[in-house]
C-alpha cells in the first residue's frame, strides 16, 4: 500500500521534531534522548529501519555542525535509543534495553565533558572544578555584600559536593534517559499494533532486585572509612558518596513504584496521583537532609525487604513482559 500525503507530511514533522530534539541529546539528555526515541521508534514502526536509519543520519549531521566528535557521539545514542530499541524489544527484555540505551547515553555525556575540557585545555575534574567556581563568583557577585562568611562557608561547601557528586549525577541523569526512551519507544510500539515487543511493566507493578541493597551498605561502608581515616575528600569518601547517590536513585524509583500502588488502591484518578507525585518530588530534597536516601527511597529500601505491596517475587514471579499492560482505561 503506497503511503498518502498524510503519512508523508506526518512522517516529514516528526523527522523534523527529532533532528530539533537531537540538539539536547548530549546537553540535556532527560529531554533529548525520549523525544529523539518517541520520533525515531514511530519511524521504525510505521516507515520501517532504513527510514528511521537515514534520518539519524540527518540528525548526526545537524549535530555535527558543533563539532565531528559530538555529532558522532549524538548519532551512536540516537541509533540505539531509536532503531536498536525499537527492535530489540521484539526479542529481549526491556530492562536489557533500558541498560543498553543508558550505558550509551552516559558515554555520550561523558564523552561531551571530555570534549569541552580538551577545548579548554584541561581535564574533566579541572573542568568542573573552574564550573563551581565560576558559580560561586557569580553567587558571590549577585548577593552583593550581604553575604557574611558564614554564608561564603556553606556555598563552598556545596559546591565541592557538588563537584563530588557529578559521576553520580551523569549516572542517574543517563539511567532516567534511558528509562524514559525505553517506556515511551514500548508505547509506541502498542500504538502501532506490534503485539510481540516487549514493555516495561506499569510503576504500581514495578519491582527490583533486592540486591540494591548492596549498594547501600557498600556505599555507607566507604563514607564511615573516609570519617575513620578522617579523609572527608578521599577516594573512599568520592566512591562512597557518589554510590549512596545513584542507588539511592534506584531506591527512589522502587518507592515512587509503592506510592503508585498506594494511589491506585485508593483509587486516586490521575490528577490526583499527579498532585501527589508533584508533592513527593518537592518533599524528597526536604527529606533527603535527614535521610541520605530521602523519604522516597527509604520506602523503596523498605519495600525491598518487607514487600508492601506483597508483589510475587522469586519463582511467583512473572517476566516484566508478561505482567498486564495499562489500557489507559481506569
Amino acid at each position: 500500500m503506497r503511503p498518502t500525503f498524510a503519512d508523508m507530511r506526518d512522517a516529514v514533522l516528526v523527522s523534523l521534531g527529532c533532528l530539533v530534539a537531537s540538539l539536547l541529546v548530549l546537553g540535556a539528555p532527560v529531554l533529548g534522548v525520549p523525544l529523539c526515541a518517541l520520533a525515531l521508534a514511530w519511524l521504525t514502526y510505521r516507515r520501517g529501519v532504513l527510514f528511521a536509519g537515514v534520518v539519524v543520519l540527518a540528525a548526526t549531521a545537524v549535530a555535527a555542525s558543533g563539532g565531528l566528535l559530538p555529532g558522532l557521539l549524538t548519532g551512536a545514542v540516537l541509533a540505539v535509543a531509536g532503531p536498536y530499541a525499537a527492535l530489540a524489544l521484539r526479542k529481549r527484555s526491556p530492562w536489557h534495553v533500558v541498560g543498553v540505551v543508558s550505558a550509551v547515553a552516559l558515554a555520550g555525556a561523558f564523552g561531551a565533558l571530555a570534549l569541552e575540557a580538551a577545548a579548554g585545555h584541561t581535564d574533566v575534574i579541572g573542568l568542573m572544578q573552574r564550573s563551581s567556581a565560576e558559580l560561586l563568583d557569580i553567587l558571590a557577585k549577585s548577593a552583593g555584600g550581604s553575604v557574611s562568611p558564614s554564608q561564603v562557608a556553606v556555598m563552598l561547601q556545596s559546591a565541592r559536593e557538588g563537584l563530588h557528586q557529578w559521576p553520580a549525577f551523569l549516572v542517574v541523569e543517563s539511567g532516567l534517559a534511558g528509562l524514559i526512551a525505553t517506556y515511551v519507544v514500548g508505547w509506541q510500539a502498542r500504538s502501532a499494533g506490534v503485539e510481540e515487543a516487549r514493555a516495561l511493566p506499569p510503576l504500581d507493578r514495578l519491582d527490583l532486585s533486592w540486591h540494591l541493597t548492596w549498594g547501600i551498605i557498600a556505599g555507607l561502608g566507604l563514607l564511615a572509612v573516609s570519617r575513620f581515616t578522617r579523609q572527608p575528600d578521599g577516594a573512599a569518601a568520592l566512591v562512597g558518596l557518589n554510590v549512596v547517590r545513584v542507588t539511592g536513585a534506584l531506591l527512589a524509583v522502587q518507592g515512587l513504584a509503592v506510592f503508585a500502588g498506594l494511589y491506585k488502591k485508593a483509587g486516586m484518578g490521575r490528577v490526583g496521583r499527579g498532585v501527589g507525585y508533584v508533592f513527593l518530588a518537592i518533599t524528597e530534597p526536604m527529606t533527603a537532609v535527614l535521610v541520605p536516601m530521602g523519604l522516597v527511597g527509604l520506602t523503596g529500601l523498605i519495600d525491598l525487604w518487607v514487600n508492601l505491596r506483597k508483589l510475587p517475587r522469586g519463582s511467583e514471579a512473572q517476566p516484566a513482559e508478561e505482567i498486564e499492560q495499562p489500557t489507559g482505561e481506569e
